[in-house]
């Protein structure tokens, strides 16, 4: 399994979103047809656990798009009203993120060769592969790929949270 993101699919547009790597919930690079784009212009992206979230990290990031279409926008960024709808989801997949102190919540899937994946964002079946629109993913091999058998190459991908703990020696 490749774990590399993709940014487009469908859209006509290109759209590059790749969030920081130690800072999941906010955005290194975004741009659209090769302008700096500004999240504020789909919607609204906001902390909606900031009490509990790590010092320099995320609590319950959210982001919650705007699908009013905005003639000044598309015209900003060279782009149609299904391809701003596309980035809308696009916001809303990859600016998503829970993380708690021990644990990341994210999705599984399952490859076609039967190769239990991890991802941090909703992913996409594309082809023969699961991509995302940033975000990261984690292939789980050897006797994790037994587990939840109920997840299949054909099936949606399934909420889970991966518990980390420090290994006690």
């Amino acid at each position: 399994m490749n774990c590399t993101t993709h940014n487009t699919l469908t859209m006509k547009a290109k759209v590059i979103a790749e969030p920081y790597h130690a800072l999941p919930c906010a955005l290194a690079t975004f741009t659209i047809n090769g302008i700096d784009a500004n999240e504020d212009d789909f919607g609204e992206g906001f902390d909606a656990d900031w009490e509990n979230a790590p010092d320099y990290g995320c609590g319950f990031h959210k982001f919650e798009a705007d699908r009013t279409e905005k003639p000044a926008i598309l015209e900003k960024y060279k782009i149609d009203y299904p391809d701003y709808l596309e980035i809308c989801d696009l916001l809303e997949d990859s600016m998503h993120q829970h993380y708690l102190k021990d644990s990341i919540s994210g999705y599984i899937v399952r490859s076609k060769i039967g190769e239990l994946i991890f991802f941090s964002v909703i992913p996409s079946r594309y082809e023969d592969d699961w991509i995302v629109f940033g975000g990261a993913c984690i292939s789980v091999s050897l006797g994790f790929s037994k587990m939840y058998p109920e997840v299949t190459w054909d099936s949606k991908p399934v909420k889970a949270r991966m518990i980390i703990k420090r290994d006690e020696d």
